[in-house]
């Protein structure tokens, strides 16, 4: 996939002109989510359950679970905790077990390890490839971790120094966390997105 938008060029312009809202319910939600895990060791089942309708709530959709491989996805889901990245087919497992939706699975990743699982999402997908969303263009795990890649590449670049600290000039005064890296590019995606679409 060509992720042809995908540039620290236009991730620093854009850093500078977005903005965030001081009663913003999904910037007011996402440390909460991030914290139910950091306090949680092992996820078992019931917290896998709880965290996927949790997800949801940032999403349209109703949540279906495949009851027959939570056991496995509560197995891919400790190791994604770990060191070591998933690879494709544990996050093929996760998306079938989780409505077979890369996007959630995406978010809940991203809520368990920030640093190494960047939100996939109709408003990511559009800034990075210049493309309207579509369900099978969005649903292709090779896709989503060369997009991974992408932003891995992007926030190892000299010049990600400077939109760290423009986004967290403007963000952390109002919310009083910090951003992993990927957090950063993605809050930068999402709002440039959110402002085209107003």
């Amino acid at each position: 996939m060509n992720f042809q938008n995908l540039t620290l060029e236009r991730i620093t312009r854009d850093a500078r002109n977005v903005n965030f809202g001081p009663n913003d319910s999904y910037l007011l939600s996402y440390p909460e989510f991030i914290s139910y895990f950091r306090n949680t060791d092992p996820i078992e089942e019931h917290h896998f359950i709880i965290s996927s309708h949790f997800v949801y709530g940032w999403m349209p959709k109703i949540l279906k679970l495949d009851r027959n491989k939570i056991k496995e996805a509560v197995s891919i889901l400790n190791k994604a905790r770990k060191a070591d990245l998933l690879d494709k087919d544990e996050i093929e497992h996760l998306k079938s077990c989780v409505n077979n939706s890369l996007v959630g699975v995406s978010k809940l990743l991203h809520f368990i390890r920030p640093e190494a699982y960047p939100i996939w999402d109709s408003n990511t997908f559009t800034y990075a490839t210049g493309q309207k969303p579509h369900h099978y263009r969005m649903e292709k795990t090779d896709s989503y971790l060369a997009y991974r890649e992408r932003l891995f590449e992007i926030t190892e670049m000299s010049g990600f120094s400077e939109v760290q600290s423009v986004v967290e000039g403007k963000f952390t005064p109002m919310y009083k966390y910090t951003m992993t890296r990927l957090r950063v590019i993605e809050l930068v995606m999402f709002s440039s997105r959110n402002k085209e679409n107003q």
